[in-house]
């Protein structure tokens, strides 16, 4: 079961519908401004959306800290995570997608595909 704990949330402005997108990655999408991740091992990963947002309202975005994200795949506690093209967590290692591949935490307790891992996001924002 995936849980949260400790972290640093910031609220932004949602750029789009984030209604459906709690617990899957976020990216900056200008000033103050977060949608989810669409493109696979983007730099500029924000965090894990928390709540629930509509378009141009409030959205809380775990920037580093222990929270639950959204699982593309089967992943295992120690995993290092990062975001697909569609904001949820994949398997990230040095060789993934070129040279350098932007990761954003751990996993430190795993989840089948389509369900809720428990990570802890670090402030390093890539695996290289």
């Amino acid at each position: 079961m995936a849980t949260e704990g400790f972290g640093t949330k910031w609220t932004f402005t949602a750029d789009a519908d984030l209604s459906t997108k709690q617990f899957y990655f976020g990216s900056y999408t200008g000033a103050s401004k977060i949608d989810i991740v669409t493109t696979s091992g983007t730099p500029k990963v924000a965090g894990v959306i928390q709540n629930k947002a509509s378009a141009n309202k409030g959205v809380d975005v775990m920037l580093w800290g222990i929270s639950k994200v959204f699982a593309a795949s089967n992943l295992t506690a120690g995993d290092i995570v990062g975001a697909t093209a569609s904001g949820t967590a994949q398997i990230i290692t040095s060789g993934t997608g070129g040279s350098a591949y932007h990761a954003k935490g751990q996993v430190l307790r795993g989840s089948s595909a389509s369900g809720f891992a428990t990570v802890v996001l670090a402030a390093t924002p890539w695996l290289s």
